[in-house]
């Protein structure tokens, strides 16, 4: 049933020199045996043509001869094949390396017995049948590539022949392939040219004329009745044109094509259509699509990207930077409402404001920030109000852009921005400003008037108001409307 054959080298292998059945070959030399074993005879009739299928599949395991030697594999049993096809049943394999004796291992040769098992299930999970064998001989070599298998064959070192099959088993194909379930015996030829069960007897051989003449000059068999009606020779069609067939209904069809052909739409037979993802190789046979370009097969004979890649738009590409995300273009770039800084998506800074080498926002150069906006800093020596705008202290008031302490009394201030007392008065404005000593008679009492001046302009001037004491006329302040 399962059938395989010896590959590999065709001279003489080492002598076995025997070894520590603990020692353990290189992890990557284990993974070569073990998924090139399990790929080879892991398959899948309903859309593999043959074991070849599984066998290519295989390939990147194998080392240059085995990769040579794949035009020349068995491929199985047609009979059971055909039977695993109708029922959609798929043959999965296990391969196990076999602890004990055997070649020492060298730094890039590693030979080791493995037993393989095979099971043939349907796709709702029943099994129909196991079947496990001993792989006498896998070497693997490390080359360049890394480790890969060079030889697979069934029987140890110097032997030429395989135990004894089982009863109702045979070497397939003969004489040193695996055991495996005989094949029907042939039918059993007659002397009278009959063919009967191999179980069975032949029938007694007839004594005498096998036939007889009839009245109406028809012939019959010698134990057969005579026909009673006289016998209408119905007149012979026409034969059928060249590469057609009368069916049992009179009518000329075309020649059934060969087993596994079907006619075509121009009425010459072609091979069968390959299953979907396949494509037929120049050998013939059905081999998986070539993967598009950029994707790789897997193991499990789909294309995908590499590792670290991802499929966009057909195309592999690397991934976006944590964070980012792909557009419509394909290019990758922050999320709205975020920017890239120093390879980070962040938020942006707010309006006016601009990112320093650290990262942070801050204001400009020569402005501050004031209730969330950057504004240009008071001048010297004054101070933002609650609603925003600069002006001088509480106590100090504006004269030429500076706040200055305003005079004491009923003094003023001159053209200069002295503090001065009226004319006629004694003192000072320090001391006070005492009577009145000028010519002519003093002037009525003072009238003191409290006048409010209030001067808008923009910073870097203030709103200001001055309140200020006058004696017999206001006066306006330098630097404010009157």
């Amino acid at each position: 049933m399962f059938v395989v054959a010896a590959c590999g080298p065709s001279g003489d292998a080492p002598e076995p020199g025997g070894t520590d059945s603990d020692e353990t070959a290189p992890a990557e030399a284990q993974d070569a045996i073990v998924n090139g074993l399990e790929t080879m005879f892991t398959w899948y009739p309903v859309r593999d043509g043959s074991t070849l299928d599984a066998y290519n599949r295989a390939l990147p395991y194998f080392g240059a001869e085995l990769r040579a030697g794949k035009d020349t594999l068995e491929r199985g049993n047609s009979v059971w094949w055909q039977e695993w096809k109708a029922k959609k049943a798929e043959v999965t394999a296990d391969a196990l390396l076999v602890t004990g004796e055997h070649p020492a291992d060298k730094p890039d040769t590693v030979q080791r017995a493995v037993v393989v098992t095979q099971t043939v299930k349907t796709p709702d999970g029943k099994v129909l049948e196991s079947n496990t064998m001993r792989i006498e001989r896998v070497v693997a070599k490390k080359s360049p590539e890394g480790w890969r298998v060079e030889e697979i064959s069934f029987f140890p070192v110097n032997e030429f022949r395989t135990q004894v099959c089982p009863p109702g088993q045979s070497h397939q194909p003969p004489p040193d392939g695996p055991c495996a379930p005989n094949p029907p015996p042939p039918p059993k030829q007659c002397p009278d040219g009959t063919t009967v069960a191999p179980d069975q007897m032949c029938p007694e051989p007839r004594i005498g004329p096998r036939t007889k003449q009839c009245p109406d000059g028809s012939t019959v068999a010698a134990d057969a009745t005579c026909p009673t009606e006289p016998k209408v020779t119905s007149p012979q069609p026409e034969p059928c044109p060249e590469g057609q067939v009368r069916d049992a209904n009179g009518t000329c069809q075309p020649e059934p094509c060969p087993d596994g052909q079907v006619r075509g739409n121009d009425g010459t037979c072609q091979p069968e259509p390959c299953p979907d993802g396949q494509v037929r190789g120049s050998d013939g046979t059905c081999q998986p699509e070539p993967c598009p370009d950029g994707q790789v097969r897997g193991s499990d004979g789909t294309c995908g990207c590499p590792v670290g890649t991802e499929l966009y738009n057909g195309t592999c590409v690397s991934p976006c930077p944590e964070g980012q995300v792909r557009g419509s273009d394909g290019t990758c770039g922050c999320p709205v409402g975020t920017e890239l800084y120093n390879g980070t998506c962040v938020s942006p800074c707010p309006e006016g404001q601009v990112r320093g080498s650290g990262g942070t926002c801050g204001c400009p150069a020569g402005t501050e920030l004031y209730n969330g906006s950057c504004v240009s800093p008071c001048p010297s020596g004054q101070v933002r109000g609650a609603g925003g705008t600069c002006g001088c202290p509480a106590g100090t008031e504006l004269y030429n852009g500076s706040c200055v302490s305003p005079c004491p009394g009923i003094s003023s201030r001159n053209a200069s921005g002295t503090c001065v007392c009226p004319p006629g008065y004694t003192g000072t404005p320090e001391t006070g400003c005492g009577s009145y000593v000028g010519a002519g008679p003093p002037p009525p009492g003072p009238r003191v008037e409290q006048v409010s001046f209030e001067v808008s302009m923009p910073c870097p001037y203030v709103v200001a108001t001055q309140r200020k004491a006058f004696v017999g006329r206001v006066m306006a302040q330098p630097g404010l409307g009157s």
